[in-house]
């Protein structure tokens, strides 16, 4: 599991899919409080969202699929 400490490491501000990042973190929290899991699951989801998207090579990835 992804310590607290290193999950503020993953979130740039400034990576490309920051514009969707608010919708899908609006969404991952509203779906979580409806199917009632626990905030620290929603909280640890989002932080594996950061992970992935701040992989290497990922914003190449992205212009593909958003092509």
């Amino acid at each position: 599991m992804i310590s607290r400490i290193q999950v503020g490491k993953f979130y740039n501000p400034v990576a490309p899919y920051v514009r969707k990042r608010k919708f899908i973190v609006d969404w991952m929290c509203e779906t979580g409080e409806h199917l009632q899991y626990q905030t620290e699951a929603i909280y640890h989801s989002i932080a594996l969202l950061d992970a992935y998207f701040s992989m290497p090579n990922i914003e190449r990835i992205q212009r593909k699929s958003f092509i």
